[in-house]
């Protein structure tokens, strides 16, 4: 007879209510990562809710789970770095600028990406999206191209507070965006709501938003 004790079973992940082990490393990685990088400036525990935030407001649109984890690290970084620098534990070494609209697929991430090439790194440019959508817009994609700029890191993301609050300009791309009651401290110039659906559509908003630059 097997006097062997039996092994208590691991929790499963839909009753512990976490993911796999295997995407779990994953993330504690971006955590140990993160905690590297802002060592003296952000506290580990801020650090892995900044991670969990980030994953939280991106899993539901996130298209390819593989990819997930990378950006959940970038968008966590963000957002660490905006709220260093908006109370001040960061310096902004340039103004930062950051373009807002409803999808943050079209027109802000035109914007963002248009303002980032003409000023040269004279500036530092976010954007972000009050719904974002799943993806970036294929048309505004391809004028970029045409303008021989691309978007190869850029995704959707929401807007937070603390992007906001680290802007010194914010730039509002129509489309009913919710901004205004946490605009308070920053400047903030619109522009009237022109969806970016079609090639001629989204070339008149490239050409608009080189003109306002």
């Amino acid at each position: 007879m097997n006097s062997t004790p039996p092994r208590a079973a691991a929790p499963a992940a839909e009753h512990s209510g976490r993911p796999a082990r295997g995407r779990f490393t994953d993330y504690d990685r971006v955590v140990d990562d993160l905690a590297y990088t802002y060592e003296g400036i952000v506290s580990r525990e801020s650090i892995a809710q900044a991670v969990a935030n980030a994953r939280e407001a991106l899993e539901p649109t996130a298209t390819i789970p593989d990819f997930l984890p990378l950006l959940v690290s970038r968008f966590a970084r963000e957002q660490l770095t905006a709220a260093a620098q908006a109370d001040g534990r960061l310096i902004k070494p340039v103004p930062e600028l950051l373009f807002v609209c409803g999808q943050n697929a079209g027109r802000s991430q035109m914007a963002a990406a248009l303002a980032q090439h003409l000023s040269a790194g004279k500036v530092h440019v976010r954007s972000a999206g009050s719904k974002p959508a799943d993806k970036i817009n294929p048309m505004a994609v391809q004028v970029l191209a045409e303008r021989g700029i691309t978007l190869t890191e850029a995704y959707p993301k929401p807007l937070t507070n603390d992007v906001v609050h680290a802007a010194d300009v914010i730039v509002t791309m129509g489309c009913g965006v919710p901004v205004r009651s946490i605009l308070a401290s920053a400047t903030s110039t619109g522009m009237s709501p022109t969806p970016t659906t079609s090639p001629s559509t989204a070339s008149a908003t490239s050409a608009t938003i080189c003109k306002l630059a």
